[in-house]
């Protein structure tokens, strides 16, 4: 009879198990438009690597991210929330392999324009130094 308290060795490792799917992510922020409709409640959402925001003052409110110059590839996350200068939003995405991009969208007033051309609004994505992990 072997006693509980004694362990043998380690076995082998087993096959490595199936690739996770990317889930969606979604981010919202109040922005403070010093125009009509003043206080606006925008939308981020990225899935399948697309990052997409919603502007509710557009007739079709979804507009994809994903032509603006310097997109990375592999995005899983967004985080927004309201920019400087005034009447702007701050777009952060992170990819799966850790590296982060931001960039800047301009509101304007009146009817924003339709897609593709509402990207057209925002400056072309910059990295962001992704924090450093102490080492074990």
């Amino acid at each position: 009879m072997s006693s509980p308290d004694l362990a043998g060795p380690a076995g082998p490792g087993g096959p490595a198990g199936p690739a996770g799917t990317a889930v969606p992510d979604i981010d919202t922020t109040l922005v403070s438009l010093t125009f009509f409709p003043f206080d606006t409640n925008f939308a981020a959402y990225t899935r399948g690597g697309t990052t997409w925001v919603r502007d509710p003052r557009s007739d079709a409110p979804w507009h994809s991210l994903d032509t603006v110059p310097n997109y990375p590839a592999g995005v899983v996350g967004v985080s927004l929330t309201e920019a400087v200068p005034l009447n702007a939003l701050l777009v952060t995405v992170v990819t799966a392999e850790g590296g982060i991009r931001e960039t800047t969208c301009r509101l304007t007033s009146g009817k924003p324009p339709v897609e593709p051309l509402w990207a057209d609004q925002c400056d072309d994505f910059t990295q962001v130094t992704a924090p450093t992990t102490p080492s074990a």
